[in-house]
């Protein structure tokens, strides 16, 4: 795949703002945001260009801007934006490392239709920025703490912008371990304010949820629709008892998608197998992938195949029989869309006929994830790839296994709608991946990391000609050179990830070209 002639039209435009004198008043202003959106992938904003971005493509009319890790975008070019009197509906800055609060603070204060705020991975924000935040727009808010971040954010500043922004509907606020911890209480005033407009909530890393939190959530948000809580904390299960999740399930009726991986050892003591059979008629989407050891058996049967609307399930089988696994498929699994199984142990005697199971009921899967089955050999798959009207609609597959040579070569010959396949730890060939190259234009992630000495670069360089990849890691094969980084900044202009072996031989020229032809940052990794 090539760029398109408006990416190499807005390319050349954003080399040469220095020079072209009409852009201010001839661009349209989407287009103005495209190349401020992508002069930060590339790291121009640079003092000595800052001020042609400024005359030129900052204006009152802007409404989206997106800063992705450029560590030029600091205070000063916060000011300049807020200079130009622009009225945002969508900010979002991950990764800017030299933004603080003083530069944030200066341009929302001013904002009153924002959307949507994202605030992630400003090691210097504390969130006195959001104090002066009033937007009656404001819908979706983001705010992901520094990994190295000392102090975190002020969690009382917190709770006074989500009171102050009673709109928002998804929130979602991850506190790392150096923080301090985010406690019931703060959640408590969150669920409080935000009431029946609640519909999306991410609460994640070091923080507390108790019953109480549960209750309030069952009888203020009824509107509720999804809920992941994961917290680092393993002996949770003395914040939460089935008391707490009962009240959540029978009040929030209209739940579609929940996350119970953070209910992490609670059916240990087999009490938590009480709660699973008033989970929400309304659930789509289910991820168990906690320990499950002491569940009760029949209770789980009888939970999930009593939810006509689940098409998505992530569940842990290593401590579950490979029974009542088909049990419930038999039952419900022409409903699921999206299906993963997990297994930590290398060797799970449940997998294998879990695997079959799934073959046998799970006519209508987009995506299949089994991780991991180190015995799985893949030949169980055949029904499943020998059937066109089911490989069709495959889009996603992840396996981790020992997958037979002949099974490898038959995903790549019978899946034509595939987008992401992850096959690592395989040995595949050239015949495998021309294959891919030939039958999968569709194909976007790839990771076929692992030892794979008899694929070769042509190959590969096929593969990238033909596919429109985004995110790739290759096998630890040192025949890579310039040739294949070469090809895929002519080839591959949406890549955004990229892991090559340590041992290839690849120059620091054909590096940079690979970064500099890519429309977004590209990371590449070798390894």
């Amino acid at each position: 795949m090539l760029k398109e002639l408006v990416d190499l039209c807005l390319l050349c435009i954003s080399r040469n703002l220095h020079v072209i004198t009409n852009i201010q008043s001839g661009l349209p202003t989407k287009f103005k945001e495209v190349l401020i959106e992508r002069l930060g992938f590339h790291d121009k904003f640079t003092p000595e260009y800052l001020p042609h971005i400024e005359q030129q493509l900052f204006c009152a009319a802007l409404k989206k801007i997106n800063f992705y890790e450029c560590p030029h975008i600091n205070d000063s070019v916060l000011v300049k934006l807020a200079d130009c009197k622009c009225q945002l509906q969508s900010l979002s800055i991950d990764g800017c490392e030299n933004i603080t609060d003083y530069g944030l603070q200066f341009l929302l204060c001013y904002q009153t239709q924002l959307d949507t705020l994202e605030l992630i991975s400003l090691p210097e924000v504390r969130g006195s920025c959001l104090k002066n935040l009033h937007s009656p727009e404001l819908q979706y808010f983001i705010f992901q703490e520094h990994y190295q971040t000392k102090q975190g954010i002020d969690h009382t500043t917190l709770c006074s912008f989500i009171d102050n922004n009673r709109s928002l509907v998804f929130v979602r606020i991850h506190k790392v371990s150096s923080s301090k911890k985010l406690t019931d209480k703060h959640l408590s005033e969150i669920i409080t304010s935000l009431e029946k407009n609640l519909r999306y909530f991410y609460i994640t890393g070091k923080v507390d949820i108790s019953d109480e939190n549960l209750n309030e959530l069952s009888k203020k948000c009824p509107n509720l629709r999804t809920l992941k809580i994961t917290t680092q904390r393993v002996e949770l299960s003395g914040n939460i008892s089935e008391y707490g999740l009962r009240n959540l399930f029978s009040g929030c009726e209209m739940l579609s998608d929940l996350d119970l991986s953070y209910y992490h050892e609670f059916f240990r003591t087999q009490h938590g197998s009480c709660a699973l059979p008033v989970l929400p008629k309304s659930l789509i989407s289910l991820t168990l992938d906690g320990n499950l050891a002491g569940i009760d058996e029949d209770i789980l049967y009888e939970s999930l195949t009593q939810l006509p609307e689940l098409q998505k399930l992530d569940i842990n089988v290593e401590d579950i029989s490979a029974d009542v696994i088909d049990r419930i498929l038999a039952k419900i699994g022409y409903q699921f869309k999206d299906l993963r199984l997990i297994c930590i142990l290398n060797v799970c005697s449940t997998m294998q006929s879990a695997v079959v199971s799934v073959v046998t009921h799970c006519v209508n899967l987009h995506s299949l994830n089994i991780y991991t089955c180190a015995h799985l050999d893949g030949r169980v798959l055949y029904p499943l790839l020998q059937d066109e009207e089911r490989t069709a609609k495959l889009r996603h597959l992840k396996i981790n296994g020992n997958l037979a040579y002949d099974v490898l070569l038959d995903i790549a010959n019978s899946c034509p709608n595939l987008e992401t396949l992850a096959l690592s730890n395989q040995n595949p060939n050239d015949e495998c991946i021309l294959a891919l190259s030939q039958n999968c234009p569709n194909l976007n992630s790839l990771d076929l990391s692992g030892q794979c000495p008899d694929v070769s670069e042509d190959a590969i360089c096929k593969l990238a000609m033909s596919c429109c990849l985004r995110c790739v890691m290759f096998p630890d094969i040192i025949q890579i050179t310039d040739k294949l980084v070469k090809t895929m900044a002519y080839h591959c202009p949406w890549l955004v990830f990229v892991r090559f072996s340590d041992r290839a031989t690849i120059s620091p020229d054909a590096i940079e070209m690979l970064r500099d032809n890519c429309i977004k940052r590209v990371y590449i990794l070798l390894a």
